[in-house]
């Protein structure tokens, strides 16, 4: 279905009002219904480190986070993907794998950004994973900062 004899408005700086607009063929036949589905609690976290070993502390401070997260809530860190923004977080390095901390061919970031991203059964289980990440702050890795929920 195509559109015409559209006119467009501006209302404010990021809004527009769309008038006149008709189509030029009828109605779709089949029309398509989403239906939000509840699938459980969503929970973001990330931090940044920078500097010499940069990498090497934000794999440790990934393994914290996970070892706290079991000890609070036995089970949880399994709902929780790592990745590390500026090396892993769009592609793997070709020979590497998620867990490597950086692969020999390549020089280390002088800084990452690690971002916790889960997807939790229950909503204590996603309050397990900002409870370990805020607790890098007191008992993680020197160079962090940057925390972010």
């Amino acid at each position: 279905c195509r559109f015409y004899s559209c006119l467009s408005q501006d209302l404010r700086p990021h809004a527009v009002k769309a008038i006149g607009a008709r189509a030029s063929a009828g109605p779709p036949s089949k029309l398509l219904r989403l239906r939000a589905l509840p699938v459980g609690f969503k929970m973001v976290m990330e931090a940044s480190m920078g500097g010499k070993g940069a990498m090497k502390r934000a794999h440790w401070a990934d393994g914290l986070v996970r070892r706290w997260m079991e000890e609070e809530r036995p089970g949880s860190s399994s709902e929780v993907l790592t990745s590390f923004v500026g090396w892993n977080s769009l592609f793997l390095i070709p020979g590497s794998t998620p867990k490597d901390i950086f692969h020999s061919s390549y020089q280390e970031p002088p800084e990452v950004r690690i971002r916790w991203d889960g997807l939790f059964k229950d909503q204590e289980n996603a309050a397990a994973l900002s409870s370990a990440v805020q607790g890098l702050a007191l008992g993680g890795p020197a160079g962090i900062g940057g925390m972010f929920t």
